[in-house]
């Protein structure tokens, strides 16, 4: 009998079942798709996404093959390059790509994907866990009974990989509020290729060109038509069973959130089986943020997919007095990246003392580049030769490191602990040494 089962050989699956085995757990991945897709699908991986890949020593692997979009082009200009992260831009790369890598790093890890092999009932591979990453028309959520409740935005939209060439960076986003809805255009690793997607179902390429200026289309090489759905299973786990990415929820493309939200899911999933006495938490904390991406999409896609002319009016004009308060501007940015994710509810989130700022219990930690499987400890000191309660992985002299003081927040003795999934689990300023030892026996 294996440790877990991950049942989905997409980007969710794939990191979900590198993750386990990272953790020291025996796992099995199965896709009952005989090869891997070749589409381009998904093509934004975020800064968040980006930090995780660096922490596994692998993010240069996805660096060398995709494009590095610095903004993204509407009624504003909005950069990326003030986001307080390594990776101020949002990677673009074809899913296939990044499945590929992916699925390569787990090879080297060990372990292949068992392709053309379907899962029928939650009993037929002898399992301690199963992780459903099977996308949205999962196996493993209608083998548990569970409804996908939600619903279908009325508009269809459309999208096409093609050759373009105009005068604009091609290291930039861009979206066109037209008469005839949203044209967006991303762009694609290779030279003067780009992502059109579109809400204008049957028009023709040279429909679309007519509506961007000094544009010449050519050489589509993927044309897909869809609807997009918002929708969310009641709960995260059932028994041993576990879901994630699509096989959860399924929302709106807008802000390229689906294939980083799934491999968050993964992150935060992962380091818990291998304390049980945590996995209510993987609920609570993914559950409450899934619930809110939904809410976000889908106001950002009506938003986009207006059609009546007055509304469209008052709506570019509240975007633009919007975009220009650097407040907002940074607060839809790190939203955007997905560096503002928090947990504040969470058993396993601590929040004790004062802090002059820095992270949050429950939110992202800065990456310090240790890259471990375990719980970090910071310890900020003022007498850095003491012997201390617990055995610190970091220990700071806060005379020495004002800089990282700062970044923290730390204006007098202070510790942390950084969970396995980069989130500050505890935070403490004076110290608490009780509780610290409480919360290091929990976890």
């Amino acid at each position: 009998m294996v440790d877990v089962l991950v049942v989905g050989a997409g980007p969710t699956g794939l990191f979900m079942a590198a993750e386990l085995v990272r953790h020291g757990l025996s796992v099995r991945i199965i896709d009952q798709a005989i090869s891997r897709s070749v589409y381009s699908k998904a093509i934004a991986i975020q800064p968040r996404t980006l930090e995780i890949f660096h922490h596994l020593g692998i993010v240069d692997r996805f660096l060398a093959q995709g494009i590095r979009v610095r903004a993204f082009n509407s009624l504003s200009r909005l950069s990326f390059d003030e986001l307080d992260t390594e990776y101020p831009f949002v990677l673009s790369l074809e899913q296939s790509k990044t499945e590929a890598i992916l699925e390569e790093y787990l090879g080297s890890l060990g372990v292949r994907v068992e392709r053309g092999v379907q899962l029928k009932t939650l009993k037929q591979f002898p399992a301690k866990w199963i992780v459903g990453c099977d996308g949205s028309h999962s196996a493993v959520r209608k083998l548990l009974g569970l409804s996908f409740e939600g619903r279908a935005f009325p508009s269809t939209f459309s999208l096409a990989d093609v050759t373009l060439k105009w005068n604009r960076p091609h290291n930039e986003a861009y979206g066109f509020f037209t008469p005839k809805g949203l044209v967006g255009v991303l762009p694609l690793p290779a030279p003067d290729t780009y992502r059109l997607v579109f809400q204008m179902e049957g028009m023709t390429l040279g429909e679309i060109q007519e509506l961007l200026p000094n544009a010449e289309i050519s050489h589509p090489t993927w044309q897909a038509t869809f609807q997009i759905h918002t929708r969310m299973v009641s709960a995260y786990r059932q028994g041993n069973v576990f879901l994630a990415g699509d096989a959860a929820h399924i929302h709106s493309p807008a802000g390229g959130q689906g294939m980083n939200s799934g491999i968050q899911d993964a992150f935060n999933l992962a380091w818990k089986l291998k304390s049980p006495r945590l996995l209510d938490t993987y609920n609570l904390e993914r559950h409450s943020f899934g619930k809110g991406l939904l809410c976000y999409t889908e106001l950002a896609t009506r938003l986009m997919a207006l059609r009546n002319p007055f509304v469209r009016v008052v709506r570019n004009a509240v975007i633009r007095s919007l975009l220009r308060c650097p407040w907002f501007r940074r607060k839809l940015t790190r939203g955007i990246a997905q560096l503002s994710i928090v947990y504040p509810k969470s058993p396993i989130a601590v929040e004790l003392g004062h802090f002059g700022g820095g992270p949050v219990a429950g939110s992202r930690a800065p990456t310090l580049g240790q890259k471990t499987t375990g719980h970090q400890i910071l310890l900020f000191t003022d007498a850095p030769s003491e012997k201390f309660p617990v055995e610190p992985t970091l220990l700071i002299d806060r005379s020495k490191n004002p800089e990282l003081c700062a970044t923290y927040g730390v204006k007098r003795e202070a510790i942390y602990i950084i969970r396995p999934d980069l989130v500050v689990g505890l935070r403490s300023s004076p110290i608490d040494w009780k509780k610290v030892a409480d919360y290091l026996e929990l976890v």
